[in-house]
């Protein structure tokens, strides 16, 4: 039966089905391939935009068995349309055939052909689960730190590694607070952006004044509200 080894962002079962109604559809003009059984084609993905090309064999070729194997390579990108695909497959199953390309249409499918595959077929379905995955993205603290910079005019992160050391030190500073009150350089600085970032939300929530006094509005400033 014929082979197919997948690379491509397509279900390679569902494929396999497609080439052969694809197969028995043109078989009605031109017989059945000789060579069916054995066909192994090698599908592929193919990057750039809704692009797509193929190779085939001239008629039947006999590998040798240090050679590869495949009779037909198929590069498919995701955006390729059921039509384009069809036609692909069928361009590269006539030089299977043994046809050069003066003997066909570069689409051997016939509109009537294309509609029947359109019937049958649906290229939502076609592809594989990997095709619809999208990758998780990490967390950018420093883009979070300065979300909440924007939202909060009182608050601002410096990056003083410079002047204090080598690594990273960075500077978290509320402006509605009495900088003098000897309590604050305690938690004010941070050696990473996440630090920074829990500092922030620390400041934000109120917390660090619930934990230093009993009445958490002594040392505000003027921008407290």
């Amino acid at each position: 039966m014929m082979k197919i080894v997948n690379t491509s962002l397509y279900d390679s079962k569902n494929l396999k089905t497609l080439f052969c109604f694809i197969h028995t559809l043109m078989s009605k003009q031109e017989g059945r391939l000789l060579h069916w059984k054995s066909l192994q084609i090698k599908v592929m993905n193919k990057t750039k935009g809704n692009s797509y090309s193929g190779q085939a064999c001239l008629g039947y070729v006999k590998h040798s068995t240090h050679s590869d194997q495949t009779d037909m390579w198929l590069s498919i990108s995701k955006e390729c349309s059921l039509h384009d695909i069809a036609q692909l497959f069928a361009h590269e199953l006539m030089h299977s055939y043994g046809y050069n390309h003066h003997q066909f249409h570069t689409d051997p499918l016939t509109i009537e052909q294309i509609k029947i595959v359109d019937n049958q077929f649906n290229k939502h379905d076609l592809l594989s689960d990997k095709a619809f995955y999208i990758p998780k993205v990490g967390k950018s603290y420093k883009k979070m730190t300065h979300t909440l910079m924007n939202k909060y005019n009182w608050l601002s992160v410096d990056d003083i590694s410079d002047i204090y050391c080598d690594g990273l030190l960075l500077e978290v500073e509320d402006a509605r607070v009495d900088v003098e009150d000897l309590r604050y350089d305690l938690w004010h600085r941070a050696k990473s952006w996440k630090g920074a970032y829990d500092l922030s939300v620390w400041l934000i929530t109120e917390e660090w004044q619930k934990e230093f006094t009993n009445n958490w509005t002594v040392n505000l400033g003027e921008y407290y509200e």
